[in-house]
């Protein structure tokens, strides 16, 4: 409804001049650089957003949160050199998160690096074992080599862990 959108936009006009204020305050303060990215991300204001992605991670290189958020927007440009780094720097911080596994084995399958992209995929399972989206994506991947039977057990599992995904179903 409009008065709900009108009082997130509400929220998001204060938090963003808040975060600001923050940066003002204190330019050093990588918390307020990523807070703030996010909500620019939220608004798709992707350039704005990947600026202070980078910043928090110049101040903060070890903030893992900060290179996957900058990978996912990268990646959802098409620029996938960069988003690659950014999930490789995330796994190097985070090596059991199984939603970098996921998205860097997207950025590889994209670019037609099935090989990279199963290794991926199959970490994500490992890690997460109910991943359904992981269990479709690993699906497509033994369709695309002619592995059917793995194809089809992927995909059943995937059905079977989310029966209303849509990413299974189609």
């Amino acid at each position: 409804t409009p008065l709900y959108s009108s009082a997130a936009s509400d929220v998001y006009k204060r938090q963003k001049n808040a975060y600001r204020n923050a940066i003002k305050l204190n330019a050093q303060f990588d918390k307020a650089h990523f807070n703030l990215a996010c909500i620019l991300l939220d608004e798709h204001h992707t350039k704005d957003a990947q600026t202070h992605l980078r910043k928090a991670i110049q101040i903060n290189p070890n903030n893992a949160s900060a290179h996957y958020q900058l990978a996912l927007s990268l990646n959802q440009q098409g620029k996938f050199e960069g988003a690659e780094n950014a999930f490789n720097k995330t796994i190097a911080l985070m090596p059991n998160m199984a939603e970098a596994h996921y998205h860097l084995g997207s950025c590889l399958a994209q670019q037609q690096r099935n090989e990279e992209a199963q290794s991926h995929y199959l970490r994500a399972i490992e890690i997460h074992p109910k991943y359904a989206e992981a269990y479709a994506a690993i699906s497509s991947i033994y369709q695309a080599k002619g592995q059917l039977d793995l194809a089809e057990q992927a995909l059943k599992e995937s059905i079977f862990l989310n029966p209303q995904s849509y990413v299974a179903l189609n």
